[in-house]
C-alpha cells in the first residue's frame, strides 16, 4: 500500500502557534516513516512554512479570526486522499511510527465505508473489544467525546460532516458527538489500551509539550535538548503545575464554600441570561440534526 495515494495528513495549528512548526515537523522528520512521502497540509490562518523535503501545504485563506470549523472545513475541502490523519500541532512524535498498524486501518476502512475513524488514544467508556479490529476497542452507547480531536486516521468526507462551521473544537467535541450519536452513527474505534499507541507523542493530562498556552518542560524540555532543539521557552511561559493546582487544594475548598453565599448571588443574576443563551446554542447546533424534543 502506497501511504500517499491513500492518506493526507492535517496538523491542525494557527498562526499563534508557529514557534511550535519547527520542533513538531524535526520530531516528525526523525520517526515518521513512510508518513513522511505523504502531503502535509499545515491548518492555520495566512503564514507559511517549509522544513526540509517535507511536502508541506499552507494555503492563507484568512487574514483575520474565522471560526475554528470554518477554517478547519476549508482545508479539509482542499484534500483529495479518501482518508486523513489528524495531528495537533503539539504532538512531539517520540518514537517510530506503527505504520503497519496504520496500513491496517486503513484497509479496515476500505472494507467497511461506515467506519468514520481510528483515533489513536483510549477513550474512558471505549472498551467493548473487537474481533474484527483487535488493537481497537469500540464506544458503549451515549459516551462522551468520541469526536475529539486527539491524533486519529478519519475519512475525510465524515470528519468534514461531523463539525460545523460555526464550532470551536470543544463545541465540535460536545455537539458533534451528539449529532452522530441521533442522525450520523458512524462508527468509531478506539485504541485498545492493551495496544502501544501507534504515534507515541508523549500524551499526558497536562498536553502534550504546551498546556494552557504554556510550555510543559517535563514533557519537551529533555526530548529537545536530545534532539538539538533549541526553544526560548520565557516567550511562550512554562506552565507551573503547582500553581495551577490551586483550585485542587484543601484551602481552595475551605474559601470555596466560604463564599457560597456570594457566588449564589451572582449565580442568580447571571443565571436566566445563561440558560437562554445555553437554549440558543443547543437549537443552533444539535436541535435540527435530532429534532424537536416535543415532537
Amino acid at each position: 500500500m502506497e501511504l500517499n495515494k491513500k492518506l493526507t495528513i492535517m496538523v491542525s495549528s494557527c498562526d499563534n502557534y508557529e514557534d511550535l512548526w519547527y520542533p513538531f515537523f524535526k520530531m516528525f522528520d526523525k520517526y515518521a516513516g513512510e508518513l513522511k512521502n505523504c502531503r502535509i497540509i499545515l491548518n492555520t490562518e495566512c503564514k507559511n512554512y517549509s522544513y526540509k523535503k517535507l511536502d508541506i501545504k499552507t494555503f492563507s485563506f484568512y487574514n483575520d479570526i474565522v471560526p475554528w470549523g470554518q477554517r478547519f472545513r476549508k482545508h479539509l475541502e482542499q484534500i483529495s486522499t479518501e482518508y486523513v490523519l489528524v495531528l495537533l500541532d503539539d504532538f512531539f512524535i517520540r518514537n517510530d511510527v506503527n505504520i503497519e498498524l496504520i496500513k491496517k486501518c486503513l484497509s479496515y476502512m476500505e472494507n467497511d465505508c461506515n467506519i468514520a475513524c481510528f483515533n489513536f488514544e483510549p477513550l474512558d467508556g471505549a472498551d467493548i473489544e473487537s474481533d474484527d479490529y483487535k488493537e481497537f476497542c469500540s464506544p458503549r452507547p451515549r459516551i462522551d467525546y468520541q469526536t475529539n480531536a486527539q491524533a486519529a486516521i478519519w475519512r475525510v468526507k465524515d470528519l468534514y460532516n461531523s463539525m460545523l462551521d460555526i464550532e470551536s473544537p470543544w463545541e465540535w467535541e460536545i455537539y458533534g458527538n451528539i449529532r452522530n450519536q441521533y442522525t450520523i452513527k458512524n462508527k468509531f474505534y478506539f485504541l485498545n489500551s492493551k495496544f502501544a499507541r501507534p504515534i507515541d507523542y508523549g500524551f499526558n493530562k497536562e498536553g502534550m509539550g504546551v498546556f494552557r498556552g504554556q510550555w510543559v518542560l517535563d514533557s519537551v524540555e529533555h526530548l529537545f535538548k536530545e534532539n538539538d532543539i533549541t526553544i526560548d521557552y520565557s516567550i511562550r511561559g512554562v506552565y507551573c503545575k503547582s500553581k495551577n493546582d490551586f483550585k485542587s487544594s484543601f484551602l481552595y475548598k475551605i474559601l470555596f464554600k466560604l463564599s457560597y453565599p456570594f457566588r449564589k448571588k451572582k449565580l442568580d443574576l447571571i443565571q436566566a441570561n445563561y440558560i437562554k443563551q445555553y437554549e440558543e446554542k443547543y437549537k443552533l447546533l444539535v436541535a435540527p440534526y435530532i429534532g424537536d424534543d416535543n415532537e
